[in-house]
């Protein structure tokens, strides 16, 4: 009878102890495939380094796979006596991580295509070389995933979160604040927490390097998830207490410190001063030696061809989503331009010359665009269409930072409040996003809501949704973002009022078309 594995780390006068024991078959195949897979997914890889390169969130994770590699060959005593043998239920795994990459290109969410991108890999490793090496080389497969710049989801909240904090403390200590959204002005000045005040760098970089500390230093398996939860914790708590000494340091001193770059260099300091605390702990429930145990027993292995049979088929089930998409990208209508039509007149609204210095919500990722004004009586309301394809790595219209008090990027206006209302002349539990702003000295009151090829909602997950489902059907589909505003004294009552009696008038959402004859309602 035919043994099933050959245990070559018993053969020490044939091999010697070492990962090369189990014969070059296994590693050439993993190579192939892992070539193949980079390959296949080339675009995604290059829109994933480019997003690494630009943002210093997440300049580390160049690192991440040569800390990977590193800790595998660290902890490759842990290979004594596995057998690589191909895990066919990861084929399975690969679909999943297919379809989840498609979804994310189909509905332009980078997050969801970055994830599905990087996950691949480990899979594939654990495919090839099976449960047993997996399960020995958890944590540097696992590690890989820091690749993902999963933080950009996170931006928006935490900003949220160190405005709400700032704010609390300085009233706390006595210092008056007026708060206009995520800017706050206070006796010695105007202050705003912007996307680099939201402490994302910080929390990527501690938890990365927490999570190696605690692999590296801790046995109980408690004690590294207390350690991580710490890593994370803590650079959270310790951005808002930076954010908060920032803007105390700058009022004490009548703007002399703290208030240009230099607060950037004392932000740094601080956190580097958390990060040695937070080592300082973990030093203090370490349990074991850093240093790494040589190889004593080696690995075994079944036939070559078994592993090069399944190397294909991997190559087969990850290039099937790229192969799918690329059949979707052949639609003709990308080059086709977009145009905006808006009503002249509509029931008893008329148009009406626009204001100068009017409030206009525009956005990089437009396509195409229009806004026009319209009056009854006393009252004005302003509407803005803008089109997008949503292609591509660039901006978007449908994105997710959309949800924070901070909208559009614009620095003179600013949103105060944000609400979900709902709307009937746009439909049966139809709602809008309805926020109240300010712009140079004046109240806003906008109602906004996205279409998707007559699909009309005010949630940007749902219109992503409605998007990948056109897309995957064979559609181009053209995103829709209406803007409808006015307005207002000290009565926001009256500003609602009008918005909901120029909605009713135009029978919902007003006409947007497109030259190559498609339509929206």
């Amino acid at each position: 009878m035919k043994p099933e594995g050959i245990p070559l780390g018993d053969m020490a006068s044939r091999a010697p102890s070492s990962l090369s024991a189990a014969g070059a078959g296994p590693w050439l195949a993993l190579l192939a495939a892992l070539v193949a897979v980079a390959i296949l997914h080339a675009a995604s890889l290059g829109e994933l380094v480019s997003v690494w390169y630009r943002s210093v969130s997440y300049n580390h994770c160049f690192l991440v796979l040569p800390v990977a590699a590193w800790l595998m060959w660290r902890d490759r005593a842990r290979l004594a006596g596995v057998l690589l043998q191909p895990w066919l239920p990861g084929l399975a795994v690969l679909a999943v991580l297919g379809g989840i990459w498609l979804l994310g290109r189909a509905a332009a969410v980078n997050s969801l295509r970055d994830v599905a991108v990087v996950a691949t890999f480990p899979i594939v490793v654990v495919t090839l070389l099976g449960r047993d090496f997996g399960r020995a080389m958890v944590f540097p497969l696992t590690f890989v995933l820091f690749a993902w710049p999963f933080g950009e989801l996170l931006i928006p909240t935490f900003i949220d979160l160190t405005a709400d904090f700032t704010v609390w403390a300085l009233r706390l200590t006595g210092v008056p604040v007026f708060r206009e959204g995520n800017s706050f002005v206070i006796p010695s000045g105007q202050w705003s927490v912007v996307e680099e005040c939201s402490g994302i760098r910080y929390l990527m970089a501690s938890a990365s390097a927490g999570s190696v500390f605690g692999h590296l230093y801790m046995r109980s398996v408690r004690r590294r998830w207390a350690f991580f939860g710490l890593s994370v914790l803590v650079p959270i708590v310790a951005n808002w207490l930076r954010a908060y000494l920032i803007v105390l340091l700058g009022h004490v001193s009548d703007n002399r410190l703290a208030a240009g770059v230099d607060h950037v260099i004392y932000g740094w300091v601080f956190f580097g001063l958390v990060m040695l605390g937070v080592f300082y702990v973990g030093g203090r429930m370490a349990d074991r030696d850093a240093a790494g145990q040589p190889m004593t027993g080696g690995l075994r292995a079944v036939a070559a061809s078994r592993t090069w049979v399944t190397a294909i088929a991997v190559v087969v089930v990850v290039g099937s989503a790229p192969m799918w998409l690329r059949t979707l990208d052949r639609q003709p209508s990308d080059a086709v331009p977009l145009v905006v039509t808006l009503p002249d007149a509509q029931g008893e609204w008329q148009p009406a010359a626009r204001l100068t210095r009017a409030w206009v919500p525009g956005h990089p990722a437009t396509a195409a665009f229009a806004v026009a004004d319209y009056v009854t009586g006393d009252r004005r309301v302003s509407l803005s269409v803008a089109l997008s394809r949503e292609g591509g790595d660039g901006e978007k219209l449908l994105t997710f930072a959309g949800t924070s008090l901070v909208d559009y990027g614009i620095a003179e206006a600013r949103t105060l409040s944000r609400a979900r209302v709902r709307v009937p002349a746009l439909g049966n539990d139809v709602h809008v996003i309805e926020r109240q702003m300010r712009f140079e000295g004046r109240s806003l009151l906008s109602w906004e809501w996205f279409e998707v090829d007559g699909f009309v909602t005010e949630s940007v997950g749902r219109a992503k949704v409605e998007q990948a489902l056109s897309r995957l059907r064979g559609q181009a589909p053209v995103v829709a973002r209406r803007t409808i505003h006015a307005t207002y004294d000290t009565d926001v009552a009256t500003a609602r009022e009008a918005l909901a009696r120029f909605v009713e008038s135009l029978g919902g959402a007003p006409a947007t078309t497109t030259n190559n004859g498609g339509s929206t309602q």
